[in-house]
């Protein structure tokens, strides 16, 4: 509800206007008080019912004959309900001072002075018959007119308080939200304003200039690199996956700049082909892989830590390609079937599913292990030595064809899995000689030996299929 404010001129104030009429002065006003009690005016009054806090006034002048602006400014640590307000020719403190009008109600509140704010009171009053034209005037204070003017200027200013951020500045994240300069794997981001030390919960959108490879650094400001990571489905921070023009919020941790919503395993990029030996890093996490080539070459693994466990490759042989050796790094295995191998081949047309355990690789599915996609293996018969085991570390089933010949009566065989299968050939009989297959399974030990009673044969061929 609007309140009406209309001062009161006091029987003292009017008094002094008519003295100060007939000796061809003028009244100044010179302080406003504010109060807070409450009464209803009548003209009677000397001072204030509960006087608060009186100001000097910091501008005024006349408007016209009857009409008069002043304005005053309510500074300070006060906290108080205005109520009453009075018009003094003098300060209200000092003696000899006067009451000239007088403004309150018998109920009811006109504003609220709050501690460490500036109140601002500006009021026209109107003079009624009763004061001669030009026998009221006022005097403002010098230093509190400046003041006034500076609040003034600092209320029309368009920022008015540049230490803050403007309400735009806030939705166009001008303060937060930064492209990377320079290319994988370092970084760098121009902070502005720039912070002068990293510390944790700091917080940036930053777009990425550039494709990330791996393993990933963000120098902030010339403070120095940090790794850039992300959490994976366990929880363990891994290196980041970062593309081109990728946005993203980036928090540092203390250690780290981690990315709060990364690219989910990849999915931006989520297919790779090779052709050559590589070194894999932990970019072809949540990747299929596709192998091309003509010549024969291997593709190492990252390494398999606690960062990356749970972390999937697949891949897949292209029909036409060559043998492509699949290897473990840093001395890890994989393990296929139940059998740790240092390496699996892969042949055109198998396909081959990895997963990271944390210290080591285990295979989930392809064709790869099981050797639906075929390839034959020469192997000298100087490598293949009679009463010597040799153990199938392929990860593969192995089927051994080998072919035996011998002037007098022979008998050899293969022992695999505490299982012997040969063949007998005596003297004389026709053919090229003797030919012994076997299956073996991953893991299994092998040999070939004959019968001491009976000549020796001679290794002519041997051939591991797998």
């Amino acid at each position: 509800m609007s309140v009406a404010l209309q001062f009161k001129l006091t029987q003292t104030g009017q008094a002094a206007v008519w003295n100060a009429n007939n000796t061809g002065t003028s009244l100044n006003l010179t302080h406003i008080q504010f109060g807070s009690g409450n009464r209803a005016p009548s003209g009677t009054e000397t001072a204030l019912l509960t006087p608060q806090q009186a100001v000097a006034i910091a501008a005024g002048f006349s408007v016209s004959s009857t009409q008069i602006r002043m304005s005053a400014i309510f500074s300070g640590n006060q906290n108080y309900v205005v109520r009453e307000v009075g018009l003094w020719a003098g300060d209200p403190a000092v003696g000899g001072s006067k009451l000239v009008g007088y403004w309150s109600q018998a109920a009811g509140d006109l504003a609220m002075k709050s501690p460490g704010v500036d109140f601002i009171f500006s009021h026209d009053m109107t003079l009624d018959a009763a004061v001669p034209a030009g026998s009221l005037t006022i005097l403002a204070d010098n230093a509190q007119s400046a003041m006034l003017a500076m609040i003034t200027a600092h209320e029309a200013a368009a920022n008015p308080h540049n230490q803050y951020a403007t309400k735009a500045a806030v939705q166009a994240q001008t303060y937060t939200a930064f492209t990377t300069a320079g290319a994988a794997p370092t970084f760098t981001l121009a902070a502005n304003p720039a912070i002068a030390a990293y510390a944790a919960g700091q917080r940036f959108r930053v777009k990425f200039g550039a494709a990330g490879n791996g393993a990933d650094t963000l120098n902030v400001n010339a403070l120095g690199a940090k790794s850039l990571k992300q959490f994976n489905q366990t929880g363990a921070k891994i290196n980041a996956v970062i593309t081109a023009n990728q946005l993203v919020d980036i928090e540092y941790d203390g250690a780290d700049f981690v990315l709060l919503d990364p690219i989910p395993g990849g999915l931006s990029a989520p297919f790779l082909s090779y052709g050559g030996t590589t070194t894999l890093t932990d970019v072809a996490l949540g990747k299929a892989i596709a192998l091309y080539g003509a010549a024969p070459y291997t593709l190492t693994l990252p390494v398999s830590a606690a960062a990356n466990a749970g972390g999937v490759i697949s891949f897949t042989a292209q029909q036409g390609s060559t043998t492509v050796t699949i290897a473990g790094q840093s001395s890890q295995t994989i393990q296929a079937r139940g059998v740790a191998v240092s390496a699996l081949a892969m042949q055109p047309g198998d396909t081959l599913m990895l997963v990271s355990g944390g210290g080591g690789w285990y295979v989930m599915g392809g064709s790869a292990q099981s050797g639906y996609a075929f390839s034959r293996h020469v192997i000298s018969p100087a490598s293949r030595v009679a009463n010597t085991n040799y153990t199938n570390t392929t990860g593969k089933v192995m089927t051994i064809h080998a072919q035996f010949s011998a002037a007098a009566a022979v008998h050899p065989w293969i022992t695999t899995g505490g299982t012997s299968i040969g063949d007998y050939k005596q003297a004389g009989d026709a053919g090229y000689g003797i030919r012994v297959t076997t299956v073996v399974l991953p893991g299994e030990t092998y040999q070939w030996s004959y019968n001491n009673a009976l000549a020796v044969p001679t290794l002519n061929n041997w051939i591991e299929t797998y």
